[in-house]
């Protein structure tokens, strides 16, 4: 029988799911986040990591309502590696039809284009840092 919603209370609910991506242009001294700046393999060898962690969730198959993409600082990797990333979400999960998608930003490294892409891939919220 396949999972759908977790219930609390006596009341089902789909899930919401936090990703969270450890990496940020330098560490703000104020920061208590485990987030570090990151060479090109440490992020691509994360997203590889992050790919088999939710292929074998025990979770995968469950709807989902909301998809946070936080941290650190999210727009540190490029928008094809948070493509794959929300593709297999999509692939594992069971997202409902009015879900929320929701990514961290940091104000000083994202462009027009950057913002261009997170719509095309169907992020409704950015958060903004500041």
């Amino acid at each position: 029988m396949r999972k759908s919603f977790l219930v609390r209370s006596g009341v089902a609910k789909p899930v919401a799911i936090y990703i969270h991506i450890p990496f940020c242009a330098h560490k703000c001294l104020y920061c208590d986040f485990n987030s570090k700046p990151a060479l090109l393999e440490e992020k691509q060898a994360y997203v590889d990591a992050l790919i088999s962690e939710i292929r074998n969730s025990e979770f995968r198959g469950m709807q989902a309502s909301t998809l946070y993409l936080g941290g650190g600082t999210p727009n540190e990797l490029t928008g094809d590696e948070i493509e794959t990333i929300v593709t297999v979400l999509d692939m594992n999960f069971d997202f409902i039809d009015d879900r929320e998608w929701s990514i961290e930003c940091n104000p000083g490294n994202v462009s027009p284009a950057f913002f261009k892409r997170l719509a095309e891939l169907e992020f409704d919220r950015v958060s903004l840092g500041a």
